[in-house]
């Protein structure tokens, strides 16, 4: 009987725990992040729309986070989790073993979309060639994916800047790696061109 009563409040408590930590991990209203980022970072948001907050479709409560410039658009290298606020390096790991990292068969998918919608949230991701592509003298197109590399995870894919005031498009090949604890370990470009009209 004292196993049985065990088991059930084992059973009670960890879903009460569970359900606590799905609570923390909701979506916040802009104003609410902006009440947060002030308390982070000591400075006041005097106008709304020079904080810019991208919500991650694949992660509940997480959203990255930028400046707003009227020559680049939005860049930074911060985000939400919940409540809580830091730069991306610092807090993939924490955010991806909440989303389930320890399971082998989700880490494709978990690297492929945390790089996506979080590392590179403020770029254009390429998911097909463009016309751009077709030119001469230009590297060879390959679609965003995730795949093992010996003990790490690799993510590749080719994006384009936001537009600018220059009449320039440019493009960019970048491979992000995370190891085995879900850490972005490595961040590089590894091809590049810019084509000018």
């Amino acid at each position: 009987m004292k196993v049985i009563f065990n088991a059930l409040l084992f059973l009670f408590l960890f879903t009460t725990m569970t359900c606590q930590a799905q609570e923390e991990m909701k979506d916040l209203e802009k104003s609410e992040i902006i009440a947060l980022y002030e308390e982070y970072s000591g400075k006041q948001i005097k106008n709304e729309r020079n904080l810019c907050v991208r919500k991650a479709r694949n992660f509940t409560g997480v959203a990255a986070l930028g400046s707003f410039a009227y020559d680049r658009g939005c860049r930074g290298n911060e985000l939400i989790v919940g409540e809580k606020i830091g730069v991306i390096k610092d807090l993939t790991s924490e955010t991806l073993h909440y989303f389930n990292w320890e399971d082998q068969s989700q880490r494709e998918n978990l690297s492929l979309n945390w790089t996506l919608e979080v590392v590179y949230a403020w770029y254009s991701v390429m998911n097909k060639p463009n016309e751009d592509f077709e030119l001469s003298n230009t590297p060879n197109f390959s679609a965003p994916q995730s795949q093992k590399v010996e003990d790490t995870w690799e993510v590749i894919l080719w994006l384009r800047e936001p537009a600018g005031m220059r009449k320039v498009r440019k493009y960019f090949l970048a491979r992000v790696r995370y190891n085995e604890a879900g850490e972005l370990i490595e961040q590089e470009v590894i091809d590049n061109f810019k084509v000018e009209f």
